[in-house]
């Protein structure tokens, strides 16, 4: 703790991303408190788009995801000098926005800043940015090789990258791009890896020793403690940072598994509150989940008393605090569907001149997608075998007629959102359809599909849910660090109960 509190405060030009990599291990340690009331004062004074990307990065590490807005603005600025420090950094701390900026650096001219916006989207399921970067892995340029190594250990998997990682280890003479291989070999728990990591501890290369360092401790190496604690005397203050932070995360628990597939059932039904259905998900500034729905008291009627709770999760939703009211109980009333827009950054709400409707009980619970050439659809639940679409080419002032829009579906509402990492559209709805039962058909299976062009055909289909004791619906959608949040009620067909779950999937997970 010493070494880093010392670290953090190490002054001159040439010592800013050494205090920079002391702020990161002190957050890893524990500690973002700290980092984040010595960092703020720091970021309203710098000038420079480099060193502000690095006290940005470190701040949304320390708890606060809103400082990941600097970056974004950094990358989508003119002047080039921080474009690649942003891809780096918003790859670091796993942000990439709704990956418009990210998929325009992917094609950027700058090879470095392309490869980076690549290992921001691979890292969140884009198969497409992780070909990119192993393409590379033989380049005539040994810094884009270098680069390339880093990144695959990180985020790549044993099975496909360690013969490629072996077979450019064995082409490479200089000893730091050497140890860039071993070093990612021993990420993806090759033993020829870790056995290079210490033998480069001791390396008389303070670079080389630094980085080793580094991924002693993120291969969990334990085998590496006696001679980390050696470097904590190291003459060069980065390879005694390092040795700190790996000896911190060596004493933590083994992170959770990059591809768990997490299900709760957070809000169970019970006799006093025996139905939870629509729900929603919001990821908070601090990288908390807020999970809200409805709780209704003393039945499942669509009219009994019902108010707004909330559980918060701050471990990516596999355990969550207490239920809190976050709206009291309030009277309305059904109407048909239309939209509301606002030209002035919400303080005032316009609703469209069309009403949009449709056959039978009329156009329900209607969900939007604005499209890649700027129209937008309203996507309406009808209790005609399948989802209907109004399209709007005036950002909803107007709409056109519904139609069907070739999914099949029960009477039940349908969810969608564009996936950040690749511009992909993923609909999340029931492919079922029961002519003449009642809501035209079961709400089951719960079934997730991929459209890469514009809706106009969906591919990777597959079935969340498919148990045929319980039915699901009312599926929120966000995402947040390489996954797919999600939440929708689960209703139990034997005593009409209803829950409320949470479920947390990798991207990759719907590339499959």
């Amino acid at each position: 703790m010493k070494i880093l509190r010392d670290g953090i405060r190490v002054k001159g030009n040439d010592n800013f991303w050494p205090s920079i990599h002391a702020c990161e291990a002190l957050t890893l340690a524990g500690h973002g408190d700290e980092v984040t009331k010595f960092l703020t004062p720091k970021l309203k004074t710098e000038k420079d788009d480099q060193h502000r990307v690095g006290l940005a990065r470190e701040l949304v590490r320390a708890g606060d995801r809103s400082k990941a807005a600097i970056m974004f603005d950094i990358l989508a600025g003119k002047d080039p000098h921080g474009h690649v420090h942003a891809c780096e950094s918003l790859y670091k701390v796993n942000e990439i926005g709704d990956g418009t900026l990210m998929l325009a650096a992917l094609n950027s001219k700058n090879i470095k800043q392309a490869l980076m916006a690549a290992a921001a989207l691979g890292r969140q399921g884009n198969a497409q940015a992780m070909k990119f970067l192993r393409d590379r892995l033989d380049h005539e340029n040994q810094d884009i090789v270098r680069i390339v190594a880093w990144v695959l250990g990180r985020i790549g998997d044993a099975r496909t990258d360690i013969p490629g990682l072996r077979a450019g280890l064995t082409q490479q003479k200089d000893p730091l791009i050497r140890a860039y291989f071993e070093n990612s070999l021993a990420l993806l728990g090759d033993p020829r890896g870790i056995t290079g990591v210490l033998r480069n501890l001791r390396s008389d290369d303070p670079a080389i020793r630094t980085y080793s360092a580094t991924f002693a401790g993120e291969a969990r190496i334990t085998s590496a403690k006696d001679r980390l604690i050696h470097l904590l005397d190291d003459d060069n203050i980065d390879a005694r940072v390092r040795a700190a932070q790996a000896l911190f995360v060596l004493s933590l628990p083994a992170p959770a598994a990059s591809d768990e597939d997490i299900s709760v059932d957070v809000f169970p039904a019970t006799k006093e509150n025996p139905r939870y259905s629509e729900g929603s998900i919001l990821p908070l500034a601090n990288g908390d989940l807020l999970y809200s729905t409805t709780e209704f008291v003393g039945s499942g009627s669509d009219h009994v008393e019902a108010r707004i709770i909330a559980r918060i999760s701050s471990d990516g939703g596999r355990t969550w605090g207490d239920s809190q009211i976050l709206q009291a109980p309030d009277k309305g009333k059904n109407i048909k569907s239309y939209c509301l827009f606002s030209d002035d950054q919400g303080k005032t709400w316009q609703k469209s001149k069309t009403i949009v409707d449709y056959s039978k009980r009329g156009a329900m619970e209607p969900e939007l997608i604005e499209f890649k050439d700027g129209s937008i659809g309203m996507l309406i639940r009808t209790q005609s075998g399948h989802i209907a679409i109004s399209y709007s080419k005036d950002r909803g002032e107007t709409w056109s007629e519904a139609k069907s829009w070739g999914v099949r579906a029960p009477e039940a509402p349908a969810t969608i959102r564009r996936v950040p990492s690749t511009g992909d559209l993923l609909l999340i709805w029931n492919d079922n359809y029961e002519k003449g039962a009642g809501h035209s058909g079961k709400r089951s299976p719960l079934t997730a599909a991929i459209s890469t062009d514009e809706g106009k055909t969906w591919s990777h289909k597959f079935n969340l849910e498919t148990s045929k004791q319980h039915t699901y619906s009312y599926i929120s959608l966000t995402f947040m660090h390489g996954c797919a949040i999600m939440s929708y009620y689960v209703s139990d067909e034997k005593n009409k109960q209803i829950s409320s779950r949470f479920r947390s999937l990798p991207i990759a997970a719907f590339y499959q």
